[in-house]
């Protein structure tokens, strides 16, 4: 056996009780082998590895929970909009419907209007001609005029009153629309507030800490 080899298993028995005593035989330096011990710098690794896992996590945690504060406080501004919008939409349905309905006052007016003009018009060229007014096919004609008028009022208002109804279920439907958004708005404000990110950053540095102190703690009681 060269003088290598017995160099070599001198090294490995003194890093096999240094591993289990936390010493290594003095001897072993004196032929010029090495002192490194595996069970020590295992150890001492591992502790310092918790210890930036430790500063990593609180990090992470701290730009995590500003960023979901961020997000959050994004979320209720879009709402906040969304509300805006919705309520404008229902003033703008409610407007829509009221504007129906005087739309068809408007046109039964101008409808009456119309129709006492037309029959001012038969009843000159009824009278010019010799025909007694009121009788025969002269009243029939203005009868007709008169009926006729009364269907194109009640069309008016059938048609204004379907036009205002469904602006008016828009306009609550939006109205709906609005109040929730409004709920969900304070919902992501609130959580939002809830949200430190040095409590959440100094919560994960605690924890990682403790992880780390423990590594460190095992270290001194070896190797101290």
């Amino acid at each position: 056996m060269t003088d290598t080899s017995l160099h070599f298993e001198a090294d490995f028995a003194n890093q096999g009780r240094g591993a289990g005593t936390g010493t290594s035989d003095p001897g072993a330096g004196a032929g010029g082998g090495s002192n490194f011990d595996v069970g020590q710098f295992a150890m001492g690794t591992s502790a310092i590895t918790a210890t930036a896992g430790a500063v990593i996590s609180a990090i992470s945690a701290f730009y995590g929970a500003k960023v979901l504060k961020e997000r959050l406080k994004q979320e209720a501004s879009a709402f906040e909009f969304q509300k805006t919008m919705a309520t404008m939409n229902r003033q703008l349905g409610e407007e829509r419907a009221s504007a129906e309905m005087r739309a068809a006052q408007q046109a039964k007016e101008q409808l009456g209007l119309q129709a006492g003009q037309e029959t001012s018009a038969i009843r000159a060229r009824t009278a010019g001609r010799g025909i007694s007014l009121g009788v025969g096919s002269a009243a029939e004609v203005e009868a007709s005029r008169r009926v006729i008028a009364a269907i194109d009022k009640r069309t008016i208002d059938r048609n204004a009153v379907r036009a205002a109804n469904a602006a008016r279920r828009g306009a609550v439907s939006e109205g709906m629309r609005a109040r929730m958004l409004g709920a969900s708005a304070a919902n992501a404000r609130a959580s939002a507030d809830s949200i430190n990110p040095f409590v959440a950053g100094g919560a994960a540095a605690l924890s990682g800490a403790s992880r780390a102190g423990l590594g460190w703690h095992e270290y001194a009681r070896y190797y101290g």
